[in-house]
């Protein structure tokens, strides 16, 4: 557990009771002692998990609750921007190929069962086909702006979904699991091809704020 080294940037909405909160490396934890969502990045050239970067950059735009967090994997430049609109927490990232060639990789919004803090446990992941999103535990909801290409969930024993996203063989797609440990995880992925100099942009949002939530 994470005692020592804690270090966050918390945003919010002065509307809105829920305060989520941003690790250095951009993971987004929305309530609190909940698990976070995370970005992750894969190029022909390999896998990029933010938390293992050293040059991951930060800041807060104009000096507003607004988390701009920045890096670059492979000639692919990545921007997130985390802020919350009134009581809907939003992340939404810019992708850009500043290489001189095209370029064909993998953008993932991940579900992991953890916080700046340590663990937090997650019994249940289950994919909305209807309404792309990934709801969890059954009450909260993580919502993307476009439907993924691929979904994978995973749990203890099947291991972590991490390793289907770098490309493990004999981890299928999966839409719903639960895990009796707490460690449910998951993640949603989009196949991304763009020109040199070319740019793209995702999204996902949670409600923070629902009728017989537990977070109301």
């Amino acid at each position: 557990i994470n005692i020592t080294g804690r270090n966050w940037t918390a945003v919010g909405s002065p509307s809105c009771p829920v305060e989520p909160v941003v690790d250095p490396r951009g993971a987004v934890m929305a309530f609190r002692n909940r698990w976070s969502l995370d970005v992750w990045l894969r190029t022909a050239e390999g896998v990029c998990f933010p938390s293992r970067k050293p040059d991951v950059r930060q800041h807060l735009q104009d000096g507003l609750p607004l988390v701009c967090t920045t890096w670059e994997h492979a000639g692919i430049g990545v921007t997130e921007r985390t802020y919350v609109d009134q009581w809907t927490l939003c992340v939404e990232v810019s992708v850009e190929n500043r290489s001189k060639a095209s370029k064909e990789f993998q953008l993932g919004f991940a579900v992991r069962p953890f916080n700046p803090e340590g663990v937090a446990l997650v019994h249940e992941i289950q994919y909305d086909e209807k309404n792309p999103s990934f709801v969890i535990d059954r009450h909260e909801r993580v919502s993307f702006g476009k439907p993924p290409r691929r979904v994978h969930c995973s749990n203890r024993v099947e291991g972590d979904s991490a390793l289907a996203f770098a490309g493990k063989a004999g981890m299928p797609d999966r839409y719903a699991v639960s895990c009796e440990a707490g460690l449910a995880n998951g993640f949603a992925a989009y196949r991304v091809t763009l020109g040199a100099g070319e740019q793209g942009s995702f999204s996902a949002t949670v409600p923070l704020i629902q009728k017989n939530s537990r977070h109301a």
